[in-house]
C-alpha cells in the first residue's frame, strides 16, 4: 500500500488517509497521556498503601486525593503548559523551545514542594511525587515535539548549479 501524500497546512500537518496526526491532535493526546499516567499511579498507589492519599494541609484541613483531582490537575497542566509552548513558539520558534523548557523543568521542580510539605506518611508524599514526575516527564518530552517545526531561518541551501 502506498503512503499517501503529506500536505502542510500553516502549523498543522496532515495525511489523507494514514497515521499522521495533527499537532494538535498530538498534544492534546500527551495531555490526556500525562493524565493516564497519572491516574495509573493513583491506581496503583491507593491499594498499595490500603487507604486513600489524604493529605493536611494544616489542623482541620485534610484532603483526599480523588481520581477526578488527579485527572483534572494533570490536563490543567497540560493545557497551560500547552499555551505557554504556543504563545512562546510563536515569537520565537527556536528560543521558545528553550524558554518554554526552562520554565517547565522549574515548574515541575516547584511543583514537587506540595507532596513534599503537605503533612501526610512518607509513602503518600512518594506517591504524589511520582505523579507529578509522571506528568512532567511526559509533558516536557512530548510537548516541545508536537509543537510547530522550527522553521530554517537561512533559507534553502543554494546548489552548486545557482553558483555558475
Amino acid at each position: 500500500m502506498e503512503a499517501s501524500p503529506t500536505q502542510e497546512t500553516g502549523s498543522t500537518q496532515r495525511r489523507t488517509r494514514g497515521g499522521i496526526l495533527s499537532r494538535p491532535a498530538r498534544s492534546i493526546g500527551l495531555i490526556v497521556l500525562a493524565a493516564a499516567g497519572a491516574l495509573a499511579v493513583w491506581a496503583i498507589a491507593v491499594p498499595g498503601l490500603g487507604s486513600p492519599l489524604t493529605v493536611s494541609f494544616g489542623p482541620g484541613l485534610d484532603q483526599t486525593v480523588t481520581p477526578a483531582a488527579v485527572g483534572a490537575t494533570a490536563a490543567g497542566a497540560g493545557l497551560l503548559a500547552w499555551g505557554l509552548l504556543a504563545v512562546l513558539t510563536r515569537a520565537s520558534a527556536r528560543k521558545g523551545r528553550t524558554v518554554w523548557k526552562a520554565v517547565a523543568v522549574t515548574a515541575a521542580v516547584l511543583s514537587l514542594a506540595a507532596p513534599v510539605t503537605a503533612g501526610t506518611a512518607v509513602d503518600v508524599k512518594l506517591a504524589l511525587a511520582f505523579m507529578h514526575l509522571v506528568v512532567a516527564a511526559v509533558l516536557i518530552t512530548g510537548l516541545p515535539r508536537s509543537a510547530a517545526p522550527v522553521e530554517n531561518l537561512q533559507g534553502p541551501s543554494p546548489s552548486p548549479a545557482d553558483e555558475r
